[in-house]
């Protein structure tokens, strides 16, 4: 499964590679973030939610996307490789044009073309692992402050507006979210990290992810690259 197994390991597997400075667990890392771009969605894109026997099937729901775009996030921050934001941008994008709940804010567990069923429901309250909506927030507060992305924000305020009333009634049940809020209301560090070659970048990055900064992102380029 996609959302809940895969996707939810990444980033501490990512994390563990940016500390240790070791490029095989970072290899390692990547391996399965790009089984899962390349084997595990449809032709248009989109995401599919399980994998099995050598076939991938069901549209994806909204933690898989969740889960995936928070990974593709730590995955860059371990490795500043700009194409897991690329497609971190893109699975955020279709997150927002098809799960959002225009009406009462958040978003909806499945997509607006999903099957058809009796109703969509939202998921708000963490289980053995945090909600999609709690995902959302979480990896579109972080993607919005890294690309200067408004839209990102906004969402990400939207999904936390909606879960308002559990935060407050059962607090226990949105650990994830609470988490997001934190981050919400700041202060975020934004950090950037300009080297003359990708070893000094490295050397600095290295130092800077052995300490604890919590409610923080990080971004870097060398001089050299000429990209916008």
């Amino acid at each position: 499964i996609l959302g809940n197994w895969t996707a939810s390991m990444i980033p501490w597997r990512a994390q563990t590679a940016a500390i240790c400075g070791n490029s095989k667990y970072c290899a390692e890392t990547s391996a399965p973030t790009e089984f899962i771009l390349s084997d595990m969605r449809r032709d248009d894109g989109r995401l599919l939610h399980c994998w099995r026997n050598g076939e991938a099937k069901f549209d994806a729901y909204l933690d898989d996307y969740s889960y995936l775009i928070n990974a593709l996030v730590s995955l860059y921050e371990a490795s500043f490789d700009e194409r897991w934001i690329d497609q971190a941008v893109q699975f955020a994008d279709l997150v927002i044009t098809h799960f959002s709940d225009t009406a009462c804010g958040g978003f909806f567990f499945t997509a607006d073309d999903h099957e058809q069923l009796i109703a969509r429901n939202k998921d708000i309250h963490d289980s053995s692992v945090p909600s999609g909506n709690a995902m959302s927030a979480t990896a579109l507060l972080r993607l919005g402050k890294l690309t200067g992305r408004s839209d990102y924000l906004e969402a990400a305020r939207s999904a936390l507006e909606a879960a308002v009333g559990v935060m407050r009634q059962s607090p226990t049940a949105a650990g994830q979210m609470l988490c997001a809020a934190d981050m919400f209301f700041g202060p975020t560090k934004e950090i950037a990290i300009l080297g003359a070659s990708a070893q000094d970048v490295s050397k600095v990055a290295s130092d800077l992810h052995r300490h604890f900064v919590p409610n923080r992102v990080v971004a870097a380029r060398t001089t050299g690259d000429q990209k916008g």
